[in-house]
């Protein structure tokens, strides 16, 4: 296990001075302002090296530390009860790493974004269209200017972090005790409160009242799903932040409205999956195609389609955002529908039009001739359960074991 020493990496025979050079090199390291990236991590070692720092500056706890441990500490009440922020800020002006306070004004200033998931049709996603709704959202009071008081003389110190905005507990975890500190939730942080008499009438101390915004939005056309609609400085404002985040909607790709329509989107192109007949797969086809936003298209071929074959119809697909004058492709997929039987006529007919079957070559000796048949799946699978077992998993034919 790690000791204090290990913690600051110094050597046990440090000076007080060494001590103090090594807190600074490592609380400069750090501290969570900064990594932003891994505030939580980085806010875990700060508490550790600011602990260690706290046993080994003192003369009296770093002695009774080298004679009896961690366990010489708690005997005598010496555990992690510190705010190690607090540490930080008695260093004053001789520790301030550069943009500290910036930073911590900016992540202050504004507050959480809110995302909620708006549901558009593939028609809208295809013609763009502009949106108007009335916005419901809290906004500073107007009464206090969001501070919950009308005068400065209304606040008191809070007596549940006692005016430092954080509080401190200590956290059981088997032998040992760890200190956890955590936002104060009366106080937001602040340090101090509201008197009780000293409320702002229109929001009663809350700091915030409800606003109705009307706001228009543009959706534009080939947008697709996941994409975002930023309405900037519209989200809740919330305090302590000075600034509302903002109100996103994300797109989600609804079907098209025309029940009829078939399309369904790819990237830039729409695909269709159209049922033909045997004939029209033969001799051409002629039909209508539900497209979005109300339109219609006619379409003609008078050639042979495969099963395999595929077709496009140039730029009746989506508009590319940001482009909206190009636009991508209408791909087709044929599903041919093959009759069910035919009469002995029509397959004499057929016989005569349809290009010659290959000859069959005569059977040989060995060869054994058998009748094809169309496959009953639900015969098949009640079949393969009683060949490998019941519902229940009992088995009733077997692998050997090897």
């Amino acid at each position: 296990m790690a000791t204090y020493y290990d913690k600051l990496e110094i050597e046990k025979s440090a000076t007080p001075e060494e001590i103090k050079k090594a807190y600074k090199r490592l609380a400069f390291k750090w501290h969570p302002d900064k990594n932003p990236d891994d505030r939580e991590g980085s806010e875990e070692k700060f508490k550790e090296i600011s602990h260690a720092y706290k046993i080994l500056s003192d003369p009296d706890t770093r002695e009774k530390y080298d004679r009896f441990g961690e366990d010489g500490l708690q005997e005598n009440g010496m555990a992690s009860n510190f705010d190690p922020f607090e540490i930080f800020r008695q260093m004053g002006s001789n520790f301030n790493f550069p943009g500290m306070h910036q930073q911590q004004e900016e992540q202050n200033r504004v507050g959480p974004d809110q995302k909620r998931e708006l549901g558009v049709p593939l028609d809208t996603l295809y013609v763009g269209q502009v949106n108007a709704i009335n916005l419901t959202k809290n906004i500073k009071c107007t009464g206090c200017d969001g501070v919950g008081t009308p005068t400065k003389e209304g606040f008191e110190k809070c007596n549940m972090c006692d005016g430092k905005g954080r509080v401190i507990r200590i956290q059981q975890m088997g032998p040992f005790q760890q200190q956890v500190i955590t936002a104060c939730v009366k106080c937001q942080q602040t340090g101090k409160i509201i008197k009780s008499d000293m409320k702002c009438k229109k929001c009663n101390g809350n700091k915030t009242e409800q606003h109705v915004k009307k706001i228009e939005y543009y959706i534009s056309p080939g947008a697709r799903q996941g994409d975002a609609i930023v309405l900037k400085g519209d989200a809740n404002w919330i305090p302590p932040f000075k600034e509302a985040g903002d109100f996103i909607f994300i797109i989600r790709e609804d079907p098209p409205i025309n029940p009829k329509c078939r399309l369904k989107r790819q990237c830039e192109n729409l695909i269709l999956q159209l049922d033909i007949s045997l004939k029209e797969a033969l001799c051409g086809f002629s039909t209508t195609i539900e497209h979005l936003a109300g339109r219609t298209l006619e379409v003609k071929y008078n050639g042979v389609i495969h099963p395999d074959k595929q077709m496009m119809i140039k730029e009746q697909g989506m508009p590319i955002k940001g482009r909206d004058i190009l636009k991508g492709d209408l791909i087709i997929n044929f599903n041919i529908i093959f009759p069910d039987k035919l009469s002995t006529e029509r397959i004499k007919y057929l016989e005569k039009v349809l290009p010659n079957a290959p000859v069959l070559p005569a059977s040989k000796p060995g060869q054994i001739e058998c009748k094809i048949i169309p496959v009953d799946n639900t015969n098949r699978a009640s079949s393969h359960r009683e060949f490998s077992g019941d519902e229940d998993g009992n088995t009733g034919v077997q692998c050997a074991q090897q």
